[in-house]
């Protein structure tokens, strides 16, 4: 189910905007979640059901909410963006993307790397490399004394 107007239009907070989450009424990965939850498998998946969905043309079309912003869906989700003008020229912008909703706190990077055993430390750059945010992501080991 894609995300609600209010979240994907307006706010960088934490919720499921992925492939896997415009995806989550899919059998399969209904399956996989009540399984194993939506970890990084249910998205790679997700991943792979969004991708047959586009070629069958079955993405929800672009959206404009009443308060004038654009919903598009994307490769990694749904992103949002409103323009304020005057006088011909554009004098705000306010944009919204699927990374903002994955980096956010308690977003499902934090949740994914949260989840890495102590002992599989190795996983966390393939771990990162799968949800593939748009800017650069820097990992740091917590010193234990």
């Amino acid at each position: 189910m894609p995300p609600d107007d209010a979240a994907a239009g307006g706010q960088a907070g934490a919720f499921e905007n992925s492939p896997a989450g415009r995806q989550v009424a899919h059998p399969l990965l209904q399956a996989v979640e009540a399984a194993q939850g939506r970890g990084p498998f249910w998205r790679y998946l997700g991943t792979l059901a969004d991708l047959q969905a586009a070629l069958a043309g079955q993405l929800p079309a672009p959206r404009r909410l009443p308060d004038g912003t654009a919903l598009v869906q994307a490769a990694r989700g749904v992103y949002a963006l409103r323009l304020g003008q005057a006088a011909g020229r554009v004098t705000a912008l306010h944009r919204v993307t699927p990374t903002d909703h994955q980096l956010a706190p308690g977003g499902a990077l934090e949740q994914v790397l949260a989840g890495i055993p102590p002992q599989r430390a190795d996983l966390a750059l393939r771990l990162v490399a799968l949800h593939d945010p748009c800017v650069q992501v820097t990992l740091a080991e917590v010193c234990h004394a």
